[in-house]
């Protein structure tokens, strides 16, 4: 039964192996990742993260861009029976304490050497913080007992015992629906940041009744570019995962438009701003274009009065 995310991933993984479930652009090309990358990728962080000691019920966080490192972290994490905690990457390291502090955080997957800065500026002030991993390579000068690289993480998965690859197993065929999958940290409207609480339900469900009013088929792509810290990115990652479509990591929100040209998305999450935004940079183009190019422009509009 599909009645937390893993096991709906699972069922993906079984369904369409190696067909493309993600792609990033590494060194100017689209590198994808197939089904079959993505279990064994996430299988491997479990067990991994099994190896330093992290078990069920440990809050784990994760402060990076959208990359699929992000996805392997976070199903690793979510099979382990963990609970993650993704974070801005735009926040102070005095944000950044607040949180992992509130949440008891064990351990953090980092982007970056920029973002693994952050986080050892305010090391000393995190008590509970017990392993960084860092995505990208690492200087030697950074690596330490409790800094360590994703292929490092990756490479103990893959050594793990047997005794280990079994628990795995079990820790993946008795989650609940009901069991926290996330917590996920808003400003709010005053105070401190707030964590709301979510479920593998709270996921599921939401991605269900969508379905219900919105048709999203396994041909579909979905280039992504909101953050995968807030909610609604969240939501829409998972809800490509369930349908079997394809979802491209954009380039930065700089390259959105360059982006949307290489992988022709047919799906775009926004939000308004961004659609705002997009339409005043095409307005700025009309308006200082030729006259036959406005009066092309206005009359395609029809229902539009006064744009230039």
């Amino acid at each position: 039964m599909e009645n937390t995310i893993v096991r709906m991933v699972d069922a993906r993984v079984e369904l369409y192996g190696e067909r493309t479930v993600m792609e990033r652009k590494v060194e100017g090309t689209w590198q994808p990742v197939s089904w079959k990358d993505l279990s064994r990728a996430y299988r491997e962080v479990a067990r991994g993260l099994s190896c330093l000691g992290f078990k069920n019920g440990d809050r784990i966080a994760i402060l990076s861009e959208n990359r699929p490192e992000w996805a392997f972290a976070d199903l690793g994490i979510l099979a382990i029976g963990g609970v993650d905690v993704p974070l801005y990457w735009t926040l102070t390291p005095a944000q950044l304490e607040y949180i992992l502090l509130d949440c008891s955080a064990g351990a953090i997957f980092v982007s970056g050497v920029e973002y693994l800065d952050k986080i050892l500026k305010i090391r000393s002030d995190l008590p509970e913080l017990r392993m960084i991993v860092c995505f990208d390579p690492v200087p030697e000068d950074r690596l330490g007992d409790d800094v360590i690289t994703f292929d490092d993480l990756l490479a103990r998965g893959r050594e793990a015992t047997p005794e280990l690859w079994e628990s795995l197993g079990r820790s993946i065929a008795e989650g609940e629906a009901d069991d926290l999958a996330t917590i996920i940290y808003t400003s709010g409207t005053t105070g401190e940041p707030k964590g709301a609480m979510l479920t593998n339900d709270n996921f599921l469900s939401n991605v269900r009744q969508i379905l219900e009013v919105i048709q999203i088929k396994n041909t579909d792509i979905c280039l992504s570019f909101l953050p995968l810290s807030h909610v609604f990115e969240r939501l829409a990652y998972y809800l490509f995962l369930y349908t079997g479509g394809k979802i491209a990591y954009a380039e930065s929100i700089d390259q959105l438009i360059p982006n949307m040209g290489e992988v022709r998305p047919t799906i775009l999450v926004s939000v308004p701003r961004v659609y705002e935004k997009a339409y005043g940079r095409i307005l700025d183009r009309v308006r200082e274009s030729s006259l036959l190019k406005r009066i092309i422009f206005v009359t395609s509009l029809r229902d539009r009065k006064s744009v230039v």
